[in-house]
């Protein structure tokens, strides 16, 4: 382990990268200028939920959105209209992400798919499971079995 001695106050022009001198315990001598790899841990006590990372599509201004189910009044359910609810990326981890949001507690969620739908548009969905904090969040793929209209 090493403590940070100091940052250099400028961005490098290329990768907007910051040099960071670090004091070495005795005995460890590096080559002059040689590279290192840092690792920052912060936690973040926030209600959220974890979704496929495909789950994911980006909105304006940089946003996050999920796409989300809503069972259709004539048809009933598994036939539903496809609607978007805004979320924030608090992690990621491989191929999942959590997020917290505008998404209630029970949601259906389209988790796979996205590609093939649009706000408003009527869906038959086929289930899957997630996690969400606090209850179930279900999560479909959407298009699989054919969309409804």
């Amino acid at each position: 382990e090493a403590e940070l001695a100091g940052l250099v106050p400028q961005l490098q022009p290329g990768s907007r990268a910051v040099i960071a001198r670090f004091a070495l315990p005795a005995g460890i001598l590096p080559p002059d200028g040689m590279l290192a790899s840092v690792m920052l841990t912060r936690r973040v006590r926030a209600r959220g939920f974890w979704l496929p990372l495909e789950a994911l599509t980006a909105d304006l201004r940089g946003l996050w959105r999920v796409y989300a189910l809503e069972e259709d009044a004539e048809r009933g359910w598994p036939y539903a209209r496809v609607h978007f609810e805004n979320v924030q990326l608090l992690h990621t981890s491989g191929d999942r992400v959590y997020v917290t949001g505008t998404v209630p507690e029970g949601a259906r969620l389209i988790a796979t798919g996205l590609h093939r739908v649009v706000p408003g548009m009527l869906v038959r969905a086929e289930k899957q499971e997630a996690t969400h904090a606090g209850g179930k969040n279900r999560v479909f793929s959407a298009g699989e079995g054919g969309s409804a209209g």
